[in-house]
């Protein structure tokens, strides 16, 4: 794994380019000691080398276990030695006991490292329940629940209680961002506070996108974040999946589907949704071995005589379990 090494001087400066350039790890940690943070970065190329360099860090490499004065004195003490996620002002750490000492050590460190970040909350349970969200206690800094953060030159202001929002889906709002190309019609299913639908439609402004959620409180959140953004293209719908797709029939050009543990169960509604050789790009947790093979299965029997799909391309999002994993597909929809 590749890190921008910076004294915790001139951290936010060096974050901040990181970021602005899509160049930010979120499958890895970032790590802290007495005097500098170390930002997982996703490439490891001369350029990078030369921007981090300009923004006063290096760029190391790091195997196993953590050298020198990389690893964190707080890192160490395995209470709270599982990571933490950055939404913009709060940072969600792991921790077994978020009221111990070290927890707040731990969290001090981290508000240290950035100025942006200005409260630490903590994971108090799994992900569970219609609209998977989880519960969060308070550990540190400002007492607040709402995030306000940047991500690909878009901005959300939501309340981490209350909906579901993954920053390690930043590379696939980008990537799918880039796919969508001219005028093109897309439903995003499963919206959420908007982050694929806000980023498309920014990107690709003369392309028209409907963006469904049923969770009533992520719904009002996203229309919030469309007026944000400045927004036109974008469509909020409150609803379910299943009763609004009659609405939308033969609608779209491009369908999103970021709900891995039940979208495969709605890729009939999807293909009432898709045109004639539509593109649907879909998440799903799978086996480790044969995922592609595995997820196309489940696919094809779910959509029974609705169409065909053709796989154009997976790739593995992230590690969930010890046996799954999460991937997406891009696949296109022949009706005929």
């Amino acid at each position: 794994m590749h890190y921008a090494k910076v004294q915790k001087k001139h951290a936010e400066k060096l974050r901040d380019a990181l970021a602005k350039n899509n160049l930010l790890a979120n499958n890895a940690d970032v790590l802290h000691s007495d005097s500098y943070v170390l930002f997982p970065v996703t490439i490891a190329t001369a350029t990078i080398k030369k921007l981090i360099r300009q923004n006063g860090g290096m760029l190391i490499e790091k195997k196993g276990r953590a050298q020198g004065n990389a690893k964190s004195k707080i890192n160490r003490n395995k209470e709270v030695a599982k990571g933490y996620d950055i939404l913009g002002n709060i940072a969600i750490v792991e921790t077994d006991n978020p009221s111990s000492r070290a927890a707040k050590r731990y969290s001090e460190e981290i508000m240290s490292s950035s100025k942006r970040i200005t409260t630490v909350l903590a994971k108090a349970g799994p992900v569970s329940g219609r609209y998977r969200i989880r519960k969060l206690s308070y550990v540190a800094g400002k007492r607040t629940y709402v995030a306000d953060m940047i991500e690909n030159g878009c901005r959300f202001v939501f309340d981490v209680r209350k909906t579901f929002f993954s920053v390690r889906l930043s590379f696939e709002r980008q990537r799918i961002s880039a796919l969508s190309k001219g005028k093109e019609n897309v439903m995003v299913l499963f919206a959420g506070v908007g982050p694929f639908a806000v980023e498309l439609a920014k990107k690709n402004p003369r392309s028209s996108v409907v963006a469904i959620e049923l969770n009533k409180s992520a719904y009002e959140m996203m229309k919030k974040n469309i007026l944000i953004n400045k927004l036109k293209n974008v469509v909020p719908v409150w609803g379910d999946v299943g009763k609004v797709a009659k609405h939308y029939e033969n609608f779209a050009d491009r369908i999103i589907m970021p709900l891995p543990k039940d979208s495969h169960s709605f890729i009939a509604h999807a293909a009432g949704i898709s045109k004639d050789k539509g593109n649907i790009h879909i998440y799903m947790f799978v086996k480790k071995d044969n995922p592609a093979r595995e997820a196309m299965k489940k696919l094809r029997k779910e959509l029974g005589d609705s169409g065909k799909l053709k796989l154009l391309k997976w790739r593995k999002v992230r590690d969930y379990s010890h046996s799954e994993i999460e991937v997406v597909l891009d696949l296109r929809l022949n009706k005929g």
